[in-house]
Order: C-alpha cells, then structure tokens, then sequence
C-alpha cells in the first residue's frame, strides 16, 4: 500500500502480510509513489517515483536500488517476470529481473 506523505509524515511504502493484511513495516520512499507492484514471492516491491523505479526489500524493508527513468506513471510485472514501467513520455520500459537495476525500451 503506498502513503503518499503530508502534514509531516514523508511518502512510504507500507508492507502487508498477504494472508492477514496485517502491517509488517514501512519504508520511506524517495519522492511520492504513483504506482506499486511486487512478483509473488520475492520479496521484491517495485515503486514508481519521480527519480525512476525503486527497488524495495520487502522483508529487510529497506530501499535497495532505483532503476533510473524518466518519471514513470505506472509499473507492472508480466506473468514471466518482467517488470514493465509507462513513463511519463509514452515510453514502455523493461527490467528482466526483479533486482535488474536497467530498464530499456520494450518494443
């Protein structure tokens, strides 16, 4: 779930559990999140920020890369892995691995 920041509190990442909805943690981001999506079972969140995608270790919670780009609006993940990211110019990127800190034009 992302919280977009205000009246003090600055924009974070807040971790669920999938089975109880219970929160596990939070984590700051690096700007306001427009846009969250995770693969199943790696523990791995992708959120997009104005800087590009940050990688996030949901279970170490802590932000451990950013995949430079330019202000992306949306993120998903393609049922074989890939993380997909819309830019703010039309532009379809992808990352072929969860921790893959590159993104290139998906065509």
């Amino acid at each position: 779930m992302l919280g977009l920041g205000g009246g003090g509190v600055p924009p974070q990442l807040v971790v669920l559990d999938r089975q109880t909805l219970t929160e596990l943690g939070r984590v700051v981001t690096g700007g306001v999140p427009t846009a969250v999506t995770t693969r199943p079972g790696s523990g791995v969140a992708h959120v997009a920020v104005f800087a590009g995608v940050q990688l996030i270790d949901a279970r170490q919670l802590r932000v451990v890369g950013l995949v430079p780009s330019n202000a992306p609006l949306s993120t998903a993940m393609t049922p074989s892995g890939d993380l997909l990211a819309g830019g703010r110019d039309g532009r379809l990127l992808r990352a072929g691995a969860p921790r893959q800190l590159t993104l290139t034009e998906w065509r």
